[in-house]
């Protein structure tokens, strides 16, 4: 995980030092909520030739999907998962997951300025979406 903290964690959460197990439920929620964004409402395309002409490498590139559809697309995998990640996908909003994220950083820069915040901070930051 250490290779992926200067390009995903440090974005995600910022360069404080987090101590408490208040900042520890908030940073479990930010990546939880961080994770179905990704997975879910993020397009990326993948590799899927390299050609060589001269001194230029040409790539060609698939169609932009998310994690989730190359899962649902792929011919390897169960039923039973594909059913899971059916089943996740079907009430995700990605404005309410937006909202989720802000709320989980607004609670995380209060614990990394030193304010007071409620125990179940992170909790009533995800349930109130």
């Amino acid at each position: 995980m250490e290779q992926k903290n200067w390009s995903m964690v440090r974005p995600l959460v910022g360069y404080e030092r987090y101590e408490s197990a208040s900042a520890y439920e908030a940073l479990c929620a930010r990546y939880e909520v961080s994770r179905l964004s990704g997975n879910f409402f993020q397009p990326s395309q993948k590799v899927v030739s390299k050609e060589r002409v001269g001194g230029k490498v040409r790539q060609t590139e698939d169609q932009a999907k998310t994690p989730s559809q190359r899962v649902l697309d792929a011919e390897q995998g169960s039923d039973e998962i594909k059913g899971r990640l059916r089943q996740q996908d079907a009430p995700r909003n990605p404005i309410a997951l937006l909202r989720q994220m802000q709320r989980l950083q607004a609670v995380l820069w209060k614990l990394a300025a030193g304010e007071p915040t409620e125990p179940e901070t992170a909790q009533s930051a995800v349930v109130s979406s």
